[in-house]
């Protein structure tokens, strides 16, 4: 994980991290606060359409926006 801060509207949080083994993986994310991945995001966290999420790259970085789970 490289970062997890507020988003910049305040309404959410942004994850930030790369895959650093080299290997494309899929993202398994686990919490224990109720929060889910709602979205990924450029790193000026704009809305990206993306297919092929959750899966990442060799040495990607994802900006992702969590959100509580209602």
């Amino acid at each position: 994980m490289l970062a997890l801060k507020e988003s910049e509207d305040k309404s959410d949080v942004t994850l930030r991290f790369y895959e650093s083994a080299g290997a494309k993986t899929n993202l398994d994310f686990e919490n224990s606060f109720n929060w889910q991945i709602t979205e990924e995001l450029d790193a000026l966290e704009n809305t990206l359409d993306t297919a092929a999420f959750p899966q990442i790259q060799p040495w990607q970085i994802k900006t992702l926006r969590l959100s509580p789970e209602l």
